[in-house]
């Protein structure tokens, strides 16, 4: 991946327990792998089983679909409903790999309820209205015959 510095250090100590990349090289200015952000990048690689490496990929896309739905939600719906409030219960982030960690048996509970909540502020206290489920995989939604909520 293209990363930036600052990516390259999250990816090494949230995700890769500590490990370096094995190559580090090719400076290129551009986008972010990670982040998203132009800025200055090198290509770095790490040895990844191919599950994990498709976890690591899916990073930015949720980094990026999380930033539009805020932007959209500032930018769309607070002027027109200030007393919304959107809280993401989802939130992306790095993790590492942890063997064992979700056993068969508690594969199939529910993680939460859905990826972010509206509320309607009424002074200190917020009363919760709907929730929200984002879909920020490669294919389109009207293509799916049946969609899966997140589970652990």
């Amino acid at each position: 991946m293209f990363l930036c510095d600052d990516c390259t250090d999250r990816l090494q100590h949230e995700a890769f327990n500590g490990r370096s990349p094995l190559f580090e090289g090719l400076h290129v200015e551009g986008y972010c792998g990670l982040c998203n952000e132009l800025t200055a990048t090198d290509l770095r690689q790490w040895f990844v089983c191919p599950i994990c490496l498709n976890v690591v990929l899916s990073y930015p896309k949720g980094f990026a679909a999380s930033r539009y739905v805020h932007e959209f939600w500032k930018r769309d719906i607070t002027p027109q409903f200030p007393d919304f409030v959107l809280e993401e219960l989802d939130e992306v982030k790095l993790e590492p790999f942890v063997p064992g960690r979700r056993s068969a048996k508690t594969k199939g509970e529910v993680v939460q309820e859905l990826d972010y909540r509206v509320g309607r502020r009424h002074g200190d206290v917020i009363e919760p209205l709907f929730c929200i489920e984002l879909k920020a995989g490669p294919a389109s939604i009207d293509e799916m015959s049946e969609f899966q909520l997140d589970v652990k």
